[in-house]
Order: structure tokens, then C-alpha cells, then sequence
């Protein structure tokens, strides 16, 4: 007797989680044909980021990754502790889950709007043009695999380390 595994992969996993590295979460089964799945290009699909069990005063955390539960039960990952990038989840949360969920935080996805993004480039041009670390700047950035600035937090915290860094490394306080 064999045992046959299938596993498809029909998109991108959804990221949900502002912070990937930082959550807890439990493992739930899902039954074949789950309530909660909805159906994307002809499978049960429980999405990433819907509420379980329900989007409401029941809530007790957040399907982590999508789940197809077409051809049989599947084991997930419910958030219990997490980050979540709101604008990521397929359904708002009522103010009744929210209030249940006391390990998640919903926090918005807020792009800074072009002239923001665009004046604190110009600060950061004319902070580096003053010292005179245009280069060694560059080299940093180069290296930390950084390319533009793009009003996200994340890119713009690893921005601001690698001139931290490439100042440190010029000796100029």
C-alpha cells in the first residue's frame, strides 16, 4: 500500500503579517469543504486573513496561510498573536472580533504619499552631499540590497541603517 500526497500551489501565498517573524499561532484542522472556504478557479480555498470561526464575538484568531481543502481535511495555522496588515485580510473585522482578539493588532498598510516620500528623499540627499559619503552611501545601500525609497517603513528603516552604517564606517559623528 502507497501513500499518495498531492500539494498544489495555484498563487502567491498571501502575506497578512506586517512583522513575518513575530506571531503565535495554533493548529487547526480543516475539514474538507470548510465553511469558511470559498471557491477560487474551481477549489476550496480557505484565504489567508479570514476569521476564525467567525467574524464575530466568536473569533478566536486568524487563518495564516490559504488552504485548499478541495480534496480532503487540511491542518492550518491560526494567528493568535500577530501583526496583521488589515488591507491584507479578505473581510474587515467587526468591532466584535476585534474586541475577542486581544493578541492581534490590526494595523493599516499606509503608503506616504509621493511628496512625503520625495521630501525626506531630498533631506536624506542633502544630509549625505554635506558629509561628503555619497559613495561610501551608495556602497551600503548597494550592499543591504536596497534600490529605492519607496515610502515603506521597512525599506526605509534598512535606508537609515545603511547610513548609519556608512557614516560609522566614515568616522564622522
Amino acid at each position: 500500500m502507497a501513500v499518495e500526497y498531492n500539494q498544489n500551489s495555484y498563487t502567491t501565498p498571501t502575506q497578512i503579517l506586517v512583522f513575518p517573524d513575530h506571531y503565535v499561532a495554533k493548529a487547526q484542522n480543516f475539514a474538507k469543504d470548510h465553511s469558511l472556504s470559498v471557491v477560487v478557479e474551481g477549489r476550496d480555498i480557505v484565504k489567508a486573513g479570514t476569521i476564525f470561526p467567525a467574524n464575530d464575538e466568536t473569533a478566536e484568531g486568524i487563518v495564516f496561510t490559504d488552504l485548499d481543502v478541495t480534496d480532503g481535511d487540511k491542518v492550518g495555522a491560526i494567528l493568535l498573536h500577530a501583526f496583521v496588515k488589515t488591507s491584507a485580510l479578505p473581510e474587515a473585522p467587526t468591532d466584535a472580533a476585534r474586541r475577542q482578539l486581544k493578541g492581534i493588532y490590526f494595523l493599516p498598510s499606509v503608503a506616504l504619499p509621493t511628496e512625503v516620500t520625495q521630501e525626506i528623499t531630498d533631506h536624506v540627499d542633502a544630509a549625505i552631499t554635506e558629509a561628503g559619503i555619497g559613495d561610501l552611501v551608495d556602497a551600503a545601500i548597494l550592499a543591504a540590497g536596497i534600490s529605492t525609497l519607496v515610502g515603506n517603513a521597512i525599506t526605509a528603516a534598512n535606508i537609515a541603517g545603511a547610513v548609519s552604517a556608512a557614516i560609522t564606517a566614515a568616522d564622522i559623528s
